[in-house]
């Protein structure tokens, strides 16, 4: 049996487990840490890191049951994933989940950290203080990936730069994170217009570097 799951999954599987069957832990990407524990309990097992396949026996061994069973599947960057298993199969068990990347704002406090210095770089922006700015903004884009404002903000401090790859690599980034993003988009068609038009050529592809 061969289920794909997403981000939170119930699986209803009420057949015995026999000690011949197995479960196989998948994940995309890989190398998601595989935790599990009977549902109502303490602290979970570490099972180990995917693509991972255990006997439905060790498990209920390891376990002290065959259900029903938390399994959380987590990976640095992206949210965890929680399957409740009701108990094991007497067939073959596959548990393949697609991982969403995590926006780094899943926790109030990080999210308020985060904006806190969001509008912290916004300051050192108007006073023109833009290295120490950019240093911040590479911490916000580090604990917080999928926070579009903050590549729309690096993009303005590159731009007031006169950075235009840079700026168009950012301005890019966000419009990709944020299609509702007028500005992001409109900023993005007129440096690669602009860029265009200047070297006579296609704009550089975001990564590139240098500037114009």
């Amino acid at each position: 049996m061969r289920l794909r799951t997403c981000h939170f999954c119930l699986l209803a599987i009420a057949l015995g487990a026999c000690s011949s069957t197995s479960v196989n832990f998948r994940s995309s990407p890989q190398k998601a840490k595989v935790s599990a524990k009977p549902l109502g309990t303490g602290a979970a097992k570490d099972l180990g890191e995917t693509p991972l396949t255990v006997s439905a026996s060790e498990l209920e061994k390891e376990l002290q049951g065959s259900g029903p069973l938390q399994v959380e599947f987590t990976k640095e960057g992206y949210k965890p994933t929680r399957i409740l298993v009701t108990e094991l199969s007497s067939l073959d068990l596959t548990l393949d989940v697609e991982m969403q990347p995590a926006s780094g704002l899943e926790d109030p406090a990080s999210m308020n950290a985060q904006i806190e210095k969001l509008f912290e770089a916004q300051r050192l922006v108007k006073v023109q203080r833009f290295p120490e700015a950019l240093k911040l903004i590479e911490e916000i884009k580090k604990a917080a990936p999928q926070l579009s404002a903050t590549y729309e903000l690096e993009a303005g401090v590159y731009f007031l730069q006169n950075k235009k790859n840079e700026a168009l690599d950012a301005y890019r980034a966000a419009a990709q994170l944020n299609p509702k993003s007028n500005e992001a988009a409109r900023m993005r068609d007129m440096l690669e217009a602009a860029l265009l038009k200047s070297s006579g050529g296609p704009a550089k592809a975001p990564g590139s570097g240098g500037s114009q």
